[in-house]
């Protein structure tokens, strides 16, 4: 009878072991060979490198630890005192171990088999964002002159009450002028500001092109094309209708905000900038 019951339940422990190898090399194939030699921040702080096909030697000492996936092994090394390093493998048999030694040890060939390190940034690593600007208050106009009344006075005084008055208008229209050239800094320099974080990371469409936004960034491996003065959207509007544009940063506190790029190098993220600025990529070469 027991021979019998060993007997129907070799296909559960078939399935089993099949769907565990699966799972490991699933977790292989993920890293191998794709980030073979790479260090990654898989959480904040926490760096692995990966050594692809390469394992610790028999001599150091490798304890099986469940995990669900290559990251959670490392974790479990990381909370485990003694441990400097996981092994994921796609062969048969427990597909994470943690390497216990007081250090490193020298790896050898193994194929299926990939060997994590790891470190813990210091604090001083994390890199610093620039703090957000404070919103502008808007200008306030100057008190324009008043036009003096005219005094009762002889009719040989009137022509020079008349040119008095007509100065004043002039001021006044100046006053204006000025008002209003500041009210629409203002307003340029703030529709910018709004654009960040709420489009950070998002598309937005322009013309025929549709572009997307990295608040705070600036591209990498860029010439100018030009600089205007133009708003947000009427410089993603420019670029759009110029083929030598091929990306835009727009820098907020400048006068002449919109800089029009004539060449990025798409190959390389945005990175962060000192200055308030949003980078536009368009999502398609130009």
């Amino acid at each position: 009878m027991n021979f019998q019951i060993l007997l129907a339940a070799l296909p559960l422990l078939a399935s089993l072991c099949n769907g565990q190898s699966s799972f490991a090399s699933h977790g292989y194939d993920q890293l191998c060979p794709a980030k073979n030699g790479q260090e990654v921040e898989i959480e904040p702080g926490l760096f692995v490198t990966y050594h692809c096909d390469q394992a610790s030697p028999t001599s150091v000492r490798a304890v099986g630890h469940y995990a669900r996936n290559p990251d959670d092994c490392i974790l479990g090394c990381e909370q485990s005192d003694g441990c400097v390093g996981s092994m994921w493998s796609a062969r048969p048999g427990s597909a994470c171990s943690l390497v216990e030694h007081s250090s490193q040890p020298e790896l050898r060939s193994r194929t299926r088999v990939v060997y994590m390190s790891y470190r813990r940034a210091e604090e001083s690593e994390a890199p610093s964002c620039p703090e957000a600007p404070s919103c502008p208050e808007a200008p306030e106009c100057p008190e324009a002159p008043e036009c003096p009344e005219a005094p009762e006075c002889p009719e040989a005084d009137c022509g020079t009450q008349i040119e008095a008055c007509e100065n004043n208008s002039q001021l006044l229209q100046n006053s204006l002028n000025t008002c209003q050239a500041g009210e629409d800094a203002w307003q340029k320099k703030q529709n910018g500001l709004n654009q960040c974080p709420t489009k950070d990371n998002k598309t937005v469409t322009h013309g025929n092109w549709t572009y997307k936004i990295y608040c705070n960034k600036r591209t990498r491996g860029f010439t100018q094309l030009r600089l205007t003065a133009d708003g947000f959207d009427d410089c993603l509007d420019a670029c759009s209708a110029d083929s030598r544009c091929k990306a835009v940063h727009y820098i907020v506190n400048w006068e002449t905000p919109c800089k029009l790029l004539a060449s990025v190098n798409r190959n390389l993220e945005p990175q962060l900038s000192e200055t308030v600025q949003i980078a536009a990529v368009p999502t398609r070469p130009k």
